[in-house]
């Protein structure tokens, strides 16, 4: 997506609250074939995108894309808390996850 946003590619972003309240949904929305995106609104997008990507750290995150028939493609995120009420879910070494008993 950052690729597609610095050459000027035409992307939306939403952000909110999911159906399920727990979690924030973001919705990335790449329309190659519309009028480029450039100067202010390109440089904001990044730092969006550069901001998110930073603090991604302490989520959870599940991601979904589609391609359109139109050439548009959707990138949907679903980021929730690692924290589930006192306890954290961790990684094992071997990357699986380890859920509280």
């Amino acid at each position: 997506l950052r690729q597609q946003i610095a050459g000027g590619t035409y992307v939306r972003l939403s952000a909110g609250p999911a159906m399920d309240s727990t979690k924030c949904k973001l919705k990335f929305v790449v329309e190659p074939h519309r009028h480029g995106c450039a100067g202010p609104p390109r440089d904001f997008l990044l730092a969006l995108v550069d901001t998110i990507t930073e603090n991604m750290g302490g989520y959870v995150c599940v991601d979904r894309g589609h391609r359109h028939s139109t050439g548009c493609s959707e990138v949907a995120v679903w980021l929730s808390s690692r924290h589930k009420g006192a306890e954290t879910i961790q990684m094992s070494s071997g990357g699986d996850e380890q859920l509280p008993p």
